[in-house]
């Protein structure tokens, strides 16, 4: 039930990324000014048939254009041989095809398809296609260019619009072209010239196969951001901004059944044992479970493993009831505010694996592995392995 609860909280989480409300705002303002500039193109367009239609496949186009111009379906080619190409096979799906319903369930997929094919995916494309696969029949009834004129109105007026309100703004620039150099040269900003590279984020695109609406561009602005930003967390990194925060563990009297199967189906190695009030007194690994199981030729070991996990036999010696006398007392543990070359140099001197990390009434608020350990320094050299030419961030 647990898992199917936190499922549903990542379904229904906010999944888009949240900006400023003056950012928002500019987003809304360039999308009223660019609809304008549409509505007066395709009226100037039009002034002959005395009818000006704004197509609504166009709202969804101008979300992505003026709230998204860095996505990879913002620009020109996805926008304009996208959004007319799927009106094409609308209207073609219209002639071929008896039905408006049944052209409209070809039309979709099969734009998403070519779309994909020419890479010119653009969403809103496939509204296209659903709206002149439904209309298409009446609308070729005066012919093919009757039939797409309000909508080339309408793609040359929200290009325009795009055009100048998105380059009118500051920190905006529309088609999102790579910056050039400063030095006006070929050669990349120092820190480009070392670590990860565009090749690389296009080789990991790639590999990923599916479409991702950001371009490489922003992917890499992204990316020397967290950089720099990490390379300064982890000049002073310390156990708690590497730790595992949700921590399970077992309290002193707790069954070892229970533990068992706490280890068991969360795939975990080790659990901190706790005391009434939370306080780190013990570790318990999966080894530990088989040290009270001394050689007895009356039965196997699976037996007795299997006996002594369920508590049925009566207590004696050997017999383990509780946690308690299973765990390891003496253990190692860190202080959240340790600095993590400190716990590295005390894991050498010990033969820990699993790291407790308390606060200062040594109450559990975290845990610390070897994987947590060699990400953190993984992290570390990387940032050193690829800024080492190029200078301190600022």
């Amino acid at each position: 039930m647990t898992r199917i609860r936190n499922r549903i909280k990542l379904m229904l989480a906010a999944s888009p990324g949240r900006v400023s409300l003056a950012e928002g705002s500019r987003s809304a303002f360039a999308a009223l000014v660019g609809l304008s500039i549409t509505v007066g193109f395709t009226a100037f367009w039009m002034r002959d048939s005395g009818v000006v239609t704004l197509l609504p496949p166009l709202g969804a186009s101008a979300v992505i254009l003026f709230a998204l111009p860095g996505s990879p379906l913002a620009q020109p080619w996805p926008f304009l041989g996208g959004s007319l190409l799927s009106a094409l096979i609308g209207l073609g799906c219209a002639a071929v095809l008896p039905h408006p319903i049944l052209a409209a369930l070809t039309a979709v997929p099969l734009a998403m398809l070519l779309t994909s094919m020419t890479r010119s995916t653009h969403p809103p494309a496939a509204a296209q296609a659903l709206l002149f696969a439904s209309t298409g029949k009446a609308l070729l009834a005066h012919g093919l260019l009757h039939a797409i004129a309000p909508l080339l109105a309408n793609l040359a007026g929200l290009f325009l619009g795009v055009m100048i309100v998105n380059n009118l703004i500051h920190g905006r620039r529309y088609p999102a072209l790579p910056p050039p150099s400063p030095q006006r040269t070929g050669d990349p900003a120092p820190l480009r010239r070392t670590g990860i590279q565009d090749e690389d984020l296009r080789h990991a695109m790639h590999k990923l196969d599916t479409l991702l609406d950001v371009s490489e561009q922003d992917l890499m602005a992204v990316f020397d951001a967290a950089t720099v930003h990490a390379y300064q967390r982890s000049s002073s990194l310390r156990c708690q901004d590497i730790m595992s925060r949700d921590v399970l563990s077992v309290t002193l009297h707790a069954t070892p059944e229970d533990a068992w199967h706490m280890l068991a189906s969360h795939h975990v190695k080790a659990l901190p044992v706790t005391d009434g009030a939370r306080r780190v007194v013990g570790v318990l690994t999966r080894s530990d479970f088989l040290r009270p199981l001394l050689p007895e030729p009356a039965s196997s070991l699976s037996e007795r493993l299997r006996d002594f996990l369920r508590a049925k036999r009566p207590v004696a010696k050997g017999a383990v009831p509780a946690v308690s006398d299973l765990m390891q007392p003496e253990v190692l543990v860190a202080r959240e505010d340790m600095p993590v070359m400190e716990l590295v140099e005390a894991l050498c001197h010990s033969q820990h694996r699993h790291v407790p990390v308390v606060d200062a009434r040594r109450r559990l608020v975290g845990m610390i592995t070897q994987s947590d350990l060699l990400a953190a320094l993984f992290h570390q050299s990387a940032w050193k392995a690829r800024n080492g030419k190029a200078g301190s961030p600022a």
